[in-house]
């Protein structure tokens, strides 16, 4: 994985610098930064569906939800917003992220080779933008700019080169893959289950009737949201877009009898935990009310626990709720493919026709 995100991304430094690096990395998660970020997501994704249901056009939520987080991660790091540029970087960064899992064989052709390759030329893009800021020459309100704007910093509180470019290619693609499955999952499970569907419906409505026409969310619409966090919820529990969190023990331990040794890598296994009818009644049902009431600790853990816990945890919440508002409070959807089968090589669930549909606008909220 290093070789495809670098050393110094945060899912692969060690533990004594990753305390470090997470910290400087948390700006675009603050809630300042979100409240911009969803603003400009949400404006996005409402003309882009706008424009989907007035063309009838069939398309995959997967290859959707992909472009539109893609393209919202790229402003708010980079400030890129020209679309050949973003598409020619978007292609790089899914030949790095098809890397991650492959075999490490340096052959034309092959996965890890494209990856690598692709790593390649988006440092070369990385260190010209970087440049480019430092000279004067371009200057933005962007995550970039606050980096660099530490260069005067004491070395503790700064990032070098290295460590912003491996992490502006990680938090691209972490925040892309992940949550665009879990966009394309909610679709799916709530077309099932029309009851869910119906109630989350009924909320959105209910919170779009208080805003102005054309208006943007904001973080206090969200946070009314409080039956569509648990479709949220309940989506990660059952997609589990991260099915494993691999982990070192730092110290010798037991686990429920099992004796740990210092050094050994582990893997939590999400899914057995999301599954597991100990923890959860009828865990194969989609059921949102499920999460009415508190849940075990380390019983869902769909962002990982502890220090390694994902930084971009409430971005992907508040985008899926964005998602979620957006869609079920505008219009009524019709799925075209059916099969359940999921893509063979992904290193996430996503299924394998992409959930096709078409839209159709809601008429005076029915």
């Amino acid at each position: 994985m290093a070789d495809a995100v670098g050393e110094k991304s945060l899912l692969c430094v060690p533990h004594e610098s990753h305390k470090r690096i997470r910290r400087l990395l948390s700006d675009p998660f603050s809630m300042p930064s979100l409240s911009k970020f969803v603003q400009k997501f949400d404006h996005m994704l409402t003309q882009k569906l706008k424009k989907l249901e007035e063309s009838g056009e069939r398309f995959s939520i997967l290859q959707f939800s992909m472009k539109m987080i893609f393209d919202a991660m790229c402003n708010m790091l980079v400030s890129i917003t020209e679309d050949s540029l973003l598409r020619v970087i978007e292609k790089d960064c899914t030949a790095v992220s098809d890397a991650m899992l492959s075999f490490p064989l340096m052959i034309p052709g092959a996965r890890y080779y494209n990856g690598i390759k692709a790593r390649q030329r988006l440092m070369e893009a990385f260190r010209g933008m970087i440049a480019d800021r430092r000279s004067g020459m371009k200057t933005h309100d962007d995550f970039l700019q606050s980096m660099l704007q530490r260069d005067s910093y004491p070395t503790i509180e700064k990032l070098d080169d290295s460590e912003i470019m491996d992490n502006l290619l990680t938090l691209i693609i972490a925040g892309q893959t992940t949550t665009a499955a879990a966009m394309m999952w909610s679709v799916k499970y709530l077309d099932e289950n029309r009851e869910a569907q119906h109630t989350l419906r009924e909320e959105q409505l209910s919170i779009a009737k208080n805003k102005l026409d054309g208006a943007s969310l904001t973080l206090e619409d969200l946070n009314k949201m409080s039956y569509g966090l648990k479709v949220v919820k309940e989506t990660l529990r059952m997609s589990n877009v991260l099915l494993w969190f691999p982990r070192v023990a730092l110290n010798d331990c037991i686990i429920d009898g099992f004796q740990i040794q210092k050094g050994w890598h582990v893997n939590i296994d999400a899914t057995c935990m999301h599954f597991d009818p100990a923890l959860y009644k009828d865990p194969m049902q989609f059921d949102p009310s499920r999460f009415d009431e508190m849940q075990k600790p380390y019983s869902f853990i769909p962002f990982g626990s502890g220090p390694r816990t994902c930084l971009g945890m409430n971005m992907a919440k508040l985008t899926l709720l964005a998602f979620l508002h957006r869609l079920t409070g505008s219009y009524k959807w019709t799925i075209h493919d059916h099969d359940p089968s999921l893509e063979k090589k992904a290193h996430i669930p996503r299924l394998r026709s992409g959930c096709p549909i078409t839209l159709k606008a809601l008429s005076d909220g029915k």
